[in-house]
C-alpha cells in the first residue's frame, strides 16, 4: 500500500471509528436516561437525540469498518504494511483517546458516587450523576482493548524499530507521566483534607474535596500503574532491553524527579516562610492569616507528598543506572536536569544571602522608611527561606569536581558555569556602578546622609555575594581546564591503539624499496609475514 493510500485509509478510518464511538457513548447515556427515567426525558429529547446519534453511528460504522478491514487485509498480506509507521500512529493515536476518555469519564463517575456517599449531593439525582458517564467508559475500554491486542500482534509478528519503537514509548511514557501527575495531585488532596480536619476544620465543607482528590488519585495510579508496570512487561526481553537505554524514558524518569522536585521545594518554601514571619511578628504572611496548622496545609502536604514522589524518582534513577549502561544522549538528559537545577537553587541562595545582607545593612543603619511596619520582618523571613532552601539543593546537584571525566566535558556543566559567571560578572558592574554614583555624588559636593549609606551598604551587599559566586565558579572552570589538559596530555596505552593482528598492503615501485620498508618494520619489533 502506497503513503497516499495509507493516509487516506487510516484517515477515513479514524474519523469513522470517532463517530461510531461518539455516537455509540451518546446513545448509551440516552438509553440510561430513559432507564432512571431522568427528568431531562421527552418525547422530544429520546427522538431528536436518537436520530442525530443513530445517524451518526450508521455513518460511522460502514467508514471505519470498511476501510479497516481493506487495512488488516493489506497487512495480513504484506508484514512492511503492518511495520508502517502511519499504523503505528493510527494505532496509538486511538489508544491514547480512548484512554483519555476512559479515565476523564470514570473520574466523573467516581466523584459523583464518593460525593453521594460523603452527604455531597450533584446538580441532578444521584443514579443519574453516577451512571450517564459509564458508556463512555464502557465504549472507551472496548475501543482501547481491542487496538492494543493489534499493537502487540503487530509487535510480535514483525517487531518495532526507529519510528515505531518511539511511537509506542511516547504513548506508555506519555500516559504514566499524566497518570503519576494526576495521582500526586490527587493524594496531596486527601493528604490537605485529612490535615485540615485533624486541625479542627468541619468535615462538610472538606467533603467535595475529598470526593474529586479520591477519584483523581485512584484514576491516576491505575493510569500510572497500567503504563509504568503493567504493559512494559508485556515486551519482550528484548524490547525491554532497548526501553532501558531509550531516551525517552530517561526524559520521563528525569521530568518527573524534576517535578518532584519543584513541588516539593515549593512547599518547604512557603511552609518556612509562614513559621519565620509568624515568629517575627506578621500576622499574615503573605495575605495568609488564621490559625497557622490552617495555614501550613496545602505547603506542608505538597511537601510531604511531592517529597515521597521525590524519594520514589531517584530510587527509581539508581535502579535504572544500576541495570542499564547510561548511553550519552541519556548521560545528556541527567547533565541537563542537575545543572538546570543548581543554576535555580544557586540563583535562590544567592539571592537570599544577598537579600539578608541587604537587610543587615537596613537594619544596622536604622533607615526609618523599611523599619516602620512590619515590610522588614517579611522580606527577612523571605529571603532566610531561600538561603534555608536553595543552599542544600545547590549542594546535592553541583559538584565542584566531577567524578568522571564526560561529566567534566559535559556542555551542560559548560553552561552553568560561564552561565554562573555572566550573571555575577553583571550584577557586580550594576553594584559597582551604583556604588560609584553615590561617591562620585560625594565628590562633587553632596551631602552624606542616611540614604547615601543604605545605597552603598545595598551595592556591598550585591557585589560581595557576586564576587564569591564569581571566584567559586572560576575555581571550578580553572580545575576543569586543568584536568582537560592533564588527560589531554596522558599517554595512551599501547594496548588501546595496536590491534594483535593487521594485514597491510605496501605497494613500491621495485623490490629494493619494497625490501627496505619490510626492514623497517621489523626494526621496530613488528612481526612481517609474506604469503
Amino acid at each position: 500500500m502506497t503513503t497516499i493510500r495509507r493516509i487516506y485509509a487510516y484517515l477515513l478510518s479514524f474519523a469513522g471509528l470517532a463517530m461510531l464511538t461518539i455516537a455509540s457513548a451518546n446513545l448509551g447515556q440516552l438509553v440510561v436516561d430513559v432507564f432512571l427515567r431522568s427528568p431531562v426525558v421527552s418525547e422530544r429529547y429520546v427522538r431528536d437525540t436518537a436520530s442525530l446519534y443513530g445517524a451518526a453511528a450508521l455513518v460511522g460504522l460502514p467508514a471505519w469498518l470498511l476501510h479497516w478491514l481493506w487495512i488488516q487485509r493489506s497487512a495480513r498480506s504484506d508484514s512492511g504494511e503492518r511495520a508502517s509507521v502511519l499504523r503505528r500512529v493510527y494505532l496509538y493515536a486511538v489508544l491514547a483517546g480512548a484512554t483519555l476518555v476512559a479515565a476523564v469519564s470514570l473520574a466523573d463517575v467516581m466523584r459523583n458516587a464518593l460525593g453521594a456517599l460523603l452527604g455531597v449531593p450533584p446538580s441532578g439525582p444521584v443514579p443519574d450523576a453516577i451512571l450517564r458517564p459509564l458508556p463512555f467508559t464502557i465504549v472507551a475500554l472496548c475501543v482501547w482493548f481491542p487496538h492494543l491486542r493489534v499493537t502487540t500482534q503487530d509487535r510480535l509478528s514483525v517487531g518495532e524499530a526507529g519510528g515505531s519503537a518511539s511511537l509506542r514509548r511516547w504513548y506508555t511514557y506519555g500516559a504514566a507521566l499524566i497518570g503519576f501527575l494526576v495521582m500526586l495531585s490527587g493524594t496531596r488532596g486527601l493528604a490537605d483534607a485529612i490535615w485540615r480536619a485533624a486541625a479542627g476544620a468541619s468535615l462538610g465543607p472538606l467533603a467535595p474535596s475529598v470526593a474529586a482528590a479520591a477519584s483523581a488519585a485512584l484514576i491516576g495510579l491505575g493510569l500510572w500503574l497500567a503504563h509504568w508496570v503493567v504493559l512494559p512487561r508485556r515486551l519482550g526481553p528484548g524490547a525491554r532491553d532497548e526501553d532501558g537505554t531509550a531516551v525517552l524514558r530517561t526524559v520521563y524518569l528525569f521530568l518527573a524527579l524534576a517535578i518532584a522536585v519543584v513541588a516539593t521545594l515549593g512547599g518547604l518554601s512557603e511552609l518556612l516562610y509562614y513559621s519565620v514571619a509568624r515568629m517575627l511578628g506578621v500576622e499574615a504572611p503573605g495575605g495568609v492569616g488564621g490559625d497557622l496548622l490552617q495555614a501550613a496545609a496545602e505547603p506542608a502536604t505538597t511537601a510531604l507528598v511531592y517529597g515521597g514522589a521525590w524519594a520514589y524518582q531517584r530510587a527509581a534513577l539508581r535502579q535504572h543506572a544500576a541495570m542499564y549502561h547510561e548511553a550519552p544522549r541519556q548521560a545528556g538528559i541527567r547533565h541537563l536536569y542537575t545543572h538546570i537545577v543548581a543554576l535555580v537553587a544557586l540563583a535562590a541562595l544567592a539571592t537570599g544571602v544577598s537579600g539578608l545582607l541587604w537587610m543587615l545593612g537596613d537594619l544596622v543603619l536604622a533607615s526609618a522608611s523599611m523599619l516602620a511596619g512590619n515590610a522588614w520582618r517579611e522580606q527577612v523571613a523571605l529571603f532566610a527561606t531561600m538561603t534555608v532552601v536553595g543552599l542544600p539543593v545547590w549542594v546535592l546537584h553541583w559538584r565542584a569536581r566531577p567524578a568522571s571525566e564526560d561529566d567534566s566535558h559535559a556542555l551542560a556543566r559548560r553552561l552553568y558555569l560561564y552561565l554562573s559567571l555572566i550573571v555575577a560578572a553583571l550584577t557586580l558592574i550594576g553594584s559597582a556602578a551604583a556604588a560609584l554614583y553615590r561617591l562620585l555624588g560625594l565628590a562633587l559636593g553632596g551631602s552624606f546622609g542616611t540614604d547615601v549609606a543604605t545605597d552603598l551598604a545595598h551595592a556591598l551587599a550585591v557585589a560581595t555575594v557576586a564576587v564569591a559566586v564569581g571566584a567559586y565558579h572560576w575555581r571550578a572552570l580553572q580545575w576543569d581546564t586543568r584536568r582537560a589538559r592533564v588527560e589531554a596530555a596522558r599517554p595512551v596505552a599501547q594496548e588501546e591503539c595496536v590491534a594483535e593482528s593487521v594485514v597491510v598492503e605496501i605497494r613500491a615501485g621495485n623490490g629494493a624499496s619494497l625490501a627496505d620498508a619490510l626492514n623497517a618494520l621489523r626494526a621496530t619489533g613488528v612481526e612481517v609475514t609474506i604469503q
